[in-house]
């Protein structure tokens, strides 16, 4: 695993300046048509809806790093530094399912990438192979839960450590990323880091009384190699959504049209395999992560909230019964949804201080191992 630059910023583009010019006015030209039909499309839905159809997410200008997996997959880290005269202690940020680093990282006003920097800490959003600007190798095999937890994680963390010159990390996980935090000790160990988060990440899953020949069903008959359209779905059917818990429905249509990421076949076929047998499981139905987290000593924060109706609180609560290191519990009101966690008007005073005044009493951590 190495981290290698960003082509964009070594000047290795492929290409005449003209040709790329040309597509890039032709992306934009589409983007913009796109753009138009969508909002007339919300005009005639919601014709007494004040709010605008959407708000995009700012765009800055970061540095990126590319991590390098063992299998070829390069997948592309986004740094925002810490503020001047901090320590700078590395985090390193995973995005939820179907999301991309946009949820982190949405606007000045609500990024928690860029409010954890002004507290000091050195930032890098990850995205991994299920993201579309990662990079397949020459011949790419469909994908899982496991190979981004085992191949793109490892890469991303030590990306983060040869970068930021710390020998431990700081890892924080919203939804999917805390399951992939959970996966990746499992296999690991915890030597990597100094300390972890995980918001609304659920390791144990109601099992349904009905439909589980269905579940196995479909699971079997899933290709592994499908993508499902989720990003253009969602883009279609941004018109008609409103407000989501807190979130103001014209930043919740605008992660819709600009924040989402196709979801894998395979990625799909192993969260029916959790829904199966109501734990979080590795591909093989062989190892429950949560009981093969009983070495696993660093601080965790576990964040869940009581209005998430894809993550209620018992389902994040069961990786308390194996962890041996200090668990700091932070439960929120009904009020506060999946994505207010990340995006709602609430987070950057309400939350968002909470985790950085956890994580400055932990910052030693990272000095050494």
């Amino acid at each position: 695993m190495k981290t290698t630059p960003d082509p964009a910023q070594t000047g290795e583009l492929q290409g005449s300046p003209r040709s790329g010019l040309q597509l890039q006015v032709r992306k934009d030209l589409v983007s913009g048509a796109i753009g138009a039909v969508l909002s007339a499309a919300y005009r005639s839905l919601q014709q007494d809806n004040p709010e605008r159809f959407s708000t995009p997410p700012e765009r800055p200008l970061l540095k990126r790093l590319y991590a390098q997996s063992h299998d070829g997959w390069r997948c592309p880290l986004f740094k925002v530094p810490a503020c001047p005269g901090s320590s700078g202690e590395p985090i390193l940020l995973l995005h939820g399912l179907g999301l991309s680093r946009h949820s982190l990282d949405f606007d000045r006003e609500r990024s928690l990438a860029r409010a954890l920097a002004a507290a000091g800490f050195s930032v890098y959003m990850a995205e991994n192979r299920a993201d579309r600007s990662a990079i397949p190798p020459a011949s790419p095999k469909s994908f899982d839960f496991d190979d981004i937890a085992t191949a793109d994680l490892p890469a991303a963390i030590e990306a983060v450590q040869q970068d930021s010159g710390f020998e431990r990390i700081f890892v924080l996980g919203h939804g999917l990323g805390g399951q992939l935090l959970y996966a990746y000790l499992a296999h690991f160990g915890d030597s990597e880091l100094a300390a972890a988060v995980t918001m609304n990440s659920a390791v144990r899953f109601r099992r349904p009384t009905s439909g589980r020949s269905a579940i196995s069903l479909a699971r079997a008959l899933l290709p592994a190699g499908l993508r499902l359209p989720t990003s253009a779905t969602a883009t279609l059917l941004s018109p008609g959504a409103s407000s989501q818990g807190e979130l103001e429905g014209d930043r919740a249509r605008g992660l819709l049209v600009h924040g989402t990421e196709d979801i894998s076949g395979g990625m799909l076929r192993q969260a029916l395999l959790w829904l199966e047998s109501g734990s979080l499981v590795d591909r093989d139905d062989r190892m429950d992560y949560v009981h093969a987290l009983g070495n696993i000593q660093i601080p965790l924060q576990l964040i869940t909230s009581r209005g998430d109706s894809r993550c209620p609180p018992d389902y994040a609560l069961g990786i308390r019964d194996t962890w041996r290191g200090q668990v700091t519990h932070l439960n929120l009101p009904g009020s506060w949804a999946h994505l207010d966690l990340v995006m709602g008007p609430r987070a950057p005073t309400e939350l968002t201080p909470r985790i950085a005044t956890w994580l400055d009493a932990l910052r030693r951590e990272c000095w050494s191992q």
